[in-house]
């Protein structure tokens, strides 16, 4: 079902010029959807071939603003609740989803190859959430997620899953679970330049961040960080030209770690409270965005050694906003994120416009 909106802009530098015009620049923010949260705290969003922005949120919704004016699709599902999805968007202007449905407890994706919504099965039962999607050149769809066998009783047969669809279907791998641990929670993965799948997650038993990542067939594991363990612990993992990891996640001060030579380094310490999420640039330069106490929307870039911070209360003034964030970039390297406010239940969507020349 589709829906018209109509949006109004918070503007933090209004400039203007001659006559009645008013050229907004600076951090930009609008409304997407109103009443969409759900108490599945996920968001996703892409720019795809066109610039055009693509927002995944709620159980489940799509959100795209062909022209500038935003059009939202609730997507129809073979099952039940879209909980805890993740998006991607590919190469051309396809938005492509993974989620868990909630009656069935199976793992979902779901695209729109000629328009219409086609969901397939990845995984019959026992998807405990905290699903992850990632995109390669051919649209080639690579999916992680906490599989938990035992959903409402003790932690057993827990443990992170990898999906990726071949010619002939979904294959399925198990890629770190042991019975009796909690392994696999608040999974984000992400493609080398070689099409190899990297995975940041919890080890919920040892509180502590891992790294997967799969060479020549082999799952290679390595443990990073401690890790903060709540209801807002999360990972976000980018791929660097060099395909070295990058990781945000909940770590209290120090919530950034970065592969290089062989090793780990937390050297460059931000804290973050929760719900952040992380980009690279072309040139390798870390965005980020997240939300701090006080709960407000938060973003910042890593010049050298140094986090260059905007705290961007002034533009979206509201307490318990900032949770869910996404981040992306545009082609022309400008940051788009998109969050929930959850006292309004608002879907939002933050961006930078540069000021005219």
């Amino acid at each position: 079902m589709l829906y018209e909106l109509l949006f109004f802009f918070f503007v933090i530098g209004c400039k203007h010029g001659d006559g009645d015009t008013d050229e907004r620049y600076g951090w930009l923010i609008e409304d997407i959807d109103v009443g969409s949260y759900t108490g599945i705290e996920r968001t996703g969003i892409g720019v795809d071939f066109h610039n055009q922005v693509h927002i995944g949120y709620g159980g489940l919704k799509h959100a795209y603003n062909p022209g500038g004016d935003w059009t939202i699709e609730e997507i129809v599902t073979t099952g039940g609740y879209g909980g805890y999805a993740d998006m991607a968007v590919g190469a051309g202007t396809d938005a492509h989803f993974s989620f868990r449905d909630s009656n069935t407890g199976e793992m979902l994706y779901v695209w729109a190859p000629e328009g219409v919504w086609t969901t397939e099965v990845i995984a019959e039962e026992n998807a405990g959430g905290h699903t992850a999607i990632a995109l390669d050149g051919q649209n080639t769809p690579y999916v992680a997620w906490w599989h938990n066998d035992s959903w409402f009783q003790d932690s057993t047969g827990i443990g992170l899953k990898y999906a990726w669809r071949g010619l002939s279907g979904w294959n399925v791998e198990t890629v770190d679970m042991e019975y009796g641990t909690g392994r696999g929670k608040f999974a984000s993965i992400a493609l080398d330049s070689g099409g190899s799948p990297h995975i940041a997650y919890l080890d919920e038993t040892a509180g502590r961040l891992k790294w997967a990542y799969r060479d020549n067939q082999a799952w290679v594991i390595e443990e990073v960080a401690d890790m903060d363990l709540d209801s807002e612990s999360y990972t976000s993992i980018a791929v660097d030209r060099d395909n070295n990891p990058h990781i945000l996640f909940s770590g209290n001060m120090s919530s950034y770690a970065y592969r290089k030579l062989g090793r780990w380094h937390v050297d460059k310490p931000i804290s973050t409270w929760g719900s952040g999420s992380l980009v690279l640039s072309e040139d390798d330069v870390p965005h980020i965005a997240f939300h701090r106490l006080g709960d407000y929307l938060s973003y910042a870039t890593l010049d050298g050694d140094e986090w260059v911070e905007t705290e961007l209360e002034m533009v979206d003034p509201n307490e318990h906003t900032g949770r869910a964030t996404d981040i992306a970039l545009d082609h022309d390297g400008h940051p788009h994120i998109s969050y929930i406010n959850q006292l309004t239940h608002k879907t939002k969507h933050a961006w930078y416009e540069p000021e005219p020349e």
